[in-house]
């Protein structure tokens, strides 16, 4: 499992050059592929546990496999 830091972002649209904030939380590396200059919202701070693998996902949600 690892954790997962998710922010809403302050981002400039290239075609019109004006600001705005996202209306969701995405990771880092996603607003900066939009916006290499995007700025985290601090209070928006989404903190995600995230399964490394299928062994981990079993563990993390409400329905085992194994029942019907």
């Amino acid at each position: 499992m690892h954790t997962v830091d998710l922010y809403r972002w302050r981002l400039v649209d290239p075609w019109t050059g004006r600001a705005y904030t996202t209306s969701y939380r995405m990771a880092a590396a996603d607003a900066h592929a939009l916006d290499p200059d995007a700025q985290p919202v601090e209070s928006s701070l989404e903190r995600r546990s995230v399964p490394d693998g299928v062994h981990e996902h079993e563990h993390t949600s409400g329905r085992h496999l194994g029942s019907a």
